[in-house]
């Protein structure tokens, strides 16, 4: 579960934004990382001096066609298993527990489900995560001191929250499952207030 939390965080559509966001950055630690080590060996033997400085040429060219088209390969491999441990572990070692609801009332869910505030991540004491798991129950997670998997009933104000993180995290699309009148105007609204659940 934790590895699926982990990829609903990366493989969405805010996941890539947030991996092209930091591409520049990336690359450029990338492009001057490759250069020091050519300059290492070319200290340790100056016959390379010629073939190191073009090497470096092909770096800049390579290092600036993919800041301008970032290739999609390269988010693909982030998302891949063996880019998700420190996340997964992450998720694993916060404290769960589920909130389920009333008849009458109902959680949304998003093309962009999982929850965290950005300022915080996953790692911080105050990290908080929610994820909607069905139309009455969410799993939400953090690194307060609680009993293990502790199921507690959602009351009205809990419910609004939670569905104030399902909408502003919204990329393109909310899911209900009944289309009440509420519903619009709270998806529609221009900006949501945040706060901590706990």
């Amino acid at each position: 579960m934790s590895k699926f939390l982990t990829t609903q965080l990366k493989r969405v559509p805010a996941g890539k934004n947030r991996f092209l966001e930091n591409f520049d950055q990336v690359a450029e630690q990338t492009r001057t990382s490759s250069k020091n080590e050519i300059d290492v060996l070319i200290d340790k033997d100056s016959s390379l001096s010629n073939i190191g400085e073009q090497r470096k040429l092909e770096i800049d060219t390579v290092v600036n066609r993919y800041k301008k088209e970032p290739p999609d390969n390269i988010w693909f491999q982030t998302i891949g298993p063996d880019y998700l441990d420190n996340i997964t572990k992450a998720i694993y070692s916060m404290k769960w527990f589920f909130f389920h609801i009333k008849p009458g009332e109902q959680f949304l869910t998003s093309d962009n489900p999982a929850f965290v505030f950005d300022s915080l991540g996953i790692g911080n004491s105050n990290s908080e995560l929610s994820f909607p798991i069905s139309h009455n129950i969410v799993l939400c997670a953090d690194r307060r001191k609680r009993s293990e998997m502790q199921y507690i009933a959602g009351q009205h104000q809990l419910v609004l929250e939670l569905n104030r993180r399902t909408v502003s995290n919204a990329t393109r699309f909310v899911y209900a499952r009944d289309n009440t009148k509420w519903l619009e105007p709270f998806v529609f609204k221009n900006k949501h207030s945040l706060r901590s659940i706990i």
